[in-house]
């Protein structure tokens, strides 16, 4: 396994870059600052939720939550030894300061003690993590650079310890350039530099650019190299850089950090393979490209489009790219083009394969999602129908009023179930499987307080049943109508 740090990771990131061209298929895996909280009801996952309402929960879950690390794992399958080769590497990541740019993010605590009792290394996530940024983010920073905005109101944006730093490096070149000539560099940052952010580098370069006429600067590692230049070669090197804006541009570099290994992963559509996607691929998108919308899509789940281009749960690696894709918000993704797929269950370092022959299927993508009222969803053509049982509609016999929490104790008994009040003596139950709505039908079949049926929209909904009884009202009424014309013009001959 490669570790990838912030003191490496230009280093590193040539090497990256040419595993995942070659990679047959890229596996994920990530560690966040928080998640789901299942001390609120209101976002817990139910059987009753269609994609919409799941979406929405998830949504108002991960609000302010972070990627803290995460691992990428190329596999590049080798013919001749029909194997896979793999290659992982462990991202940390962390929102560095950039003069107005500076997150913040919400933490979550037994996120952070999971993290802990797993040996995290909180130290190496602060001092050594990779910086990003959104495209919102990008986009306001590359315009603040190109407008020269960062030097507006710098007494809110530098600390005291920065202008401490900053002076005591000026210093440091204007003792050297004295007795320095044409040629000579300095290499200044050693000590003071290092652990700082890139706006105290950044800011060490416009200083000195602009304090001492005899010298330019040159990025170097995150330091700063001060060189001895003449007048014409530093007549040539300003017009260079106002032409090429290369000091603006190693800034922005440096502060995209691992959005650069995200925006390599969108743009070569590689098959991403990673148990339950959807923390993973919802957290990515808000925090490498942009917030989360607040509604789907055309009712479906298209919202991250042309974003990672292929991407699988636990079932099944993709096989085909295509033209206008998403990222689903699902637990599971299913795309089959190939008569082949492989079954897995991996984690970003732990594959195991299972390979089963498959038919072709006529659509592309396919969406599985736990614990929901359809539990998949055809993204490229009609749903399929769904595989749940109908709901169970309970009713409290006689006068009495239905108590959820009990109806929910007694049902919980077969396995795992979602109940809701229909009105105060009515219930809706539902179920993942038709072993329980079978056990419950049986069981409940003579109970004394409680009639529990399979639920029809014809017999137990008072809107059906009201437009059936209207219905069958107004053709008796058209019908009697009819009659009495049919009688008065027989009458009237």
């Amino acid at each position: 396994m490669c570790e990838v740090l912030l003191s490496n990771f230009e280093e590193i990131f040539p090497k990256i870059e040419e595993d995942f061209r070659n990679a047959t298929f890229i596996a994920l895996d990530a560690e966040f600052s928080g998640g789901i909280n299942p001390s609120q009801e209101i976002n817990k996952p139910s059987l009753f939720d269609n994609g919409r309402e799941r979406y929405q929960k998830l949504r108002q879950c991960l609000g302010g939550y972070i990627v803290l690390q995460i691992g990428l794992t190329s596999f590049r399958f080798c013919r001749q030894g029909n194997a896979y080769v793999s290659t992982t590497y462990n991202f940390h990541v962390f929102p560095r300061s950039f003069f107005s740019l500076d997150n913040s993010f919400s933490c979550q605590a037994s996120s952070l003690e999971f993290l802990s009792r797993h040996n995290f290394d909180f130290n190496k996530f602060v001092y050594e993590g990779l910086p990003y940024l959104s495209q919102s983010q990008e986009s306001h920073l590359r315009q603040e650079l190109c407008e020269g905005h960062l030097f507006q109101d710098l007494e809110r944006t530098v600390t005291l310890d920065d202008e401490r730093v900053l002076q005591e490096e000026c210093s440091r070149v204007c003792e050297w350039v004295a007795s320095a000539v044409l040629g000579d560099s300095l290499l200044l940052g050693r000590e003071n530099l290092q652990r700082r952010g890139k706006s105290l580098v950044y800011m060490l370069h416009k200083e000195l650019r602009k304090r001492f006429l005899s010298v330019w600067t040159f990025p170097e590692k995150g330091l700063v190299l001060v060189k001895k230049v003449s007048a014409d070669e530093r007549s040539d090197l300003v017009d260079l850089e106002r032409k090429s804006s290369s000091l603006e541009h190693d800034v922005i570099k440096s502060m995209l950090g691992f959005s650069r290994v995200f925006k390599l992963l969108t743009e070569l559509g590689k098959p991403l393979v990673g148990h339950n996607l959807l923390l993973d691929l919802a957290l990515m998108y808000a925090q490498f490209h942009e917030p989360l919308p607040c509604i789907i899509l055309n009712c479906e789940m298209q919202i991250l489009k042309e974003h990672f281009m292929k991407q699988v749960g636990t079932l099944t690696v993709l096989s085909t790219a295509f033209t206008s894709v998403v990222v689903h918000f699902v637990l599971d993704v299913i795309v089959l083009s190939f008569p082949w797929q492989y079954r897995m269950s991996a984690s970003a370092g732990i594959p195991l394969y299972h390979l089963t022959k498959e038919g072709p299927s006529r659509h592309l993508l396919w969406t599985l999602v736990a614990k929901q009222r359809k539990p998949s969803t055809c993204l490229d053509g009609p749903d399929p129908k769904s595989t749940r049982p109908r709901l169970l509609h309970i009713r409290a016999k006689g006068s009495k009023v239905i108590d959820l929490s009990e109806v929910t104790e007694l049902f919980a008994q077969f396995g795992a179930v979602d109940a809701k009040l229909y009105n105060k003596q009515r219930a809706l139950v539902a179920v993942g499987n038709y072993r329980i709505a079978r056990e419950a039908l049986h069981m409940f079949k003579d109970h004394k307080d409680l009639e529990v049926k399979l639920y029809s929209t014809l017999h137990h909904s008072p809107l059906a049943r009201t437009l059936l009884w209207g219905g069958l009202t107004l053709s008796a009424v058209s019908c009697v109508t009819a009659l009495v014309m049919f009688l008065r013009r027989i009458s009237s001959h």
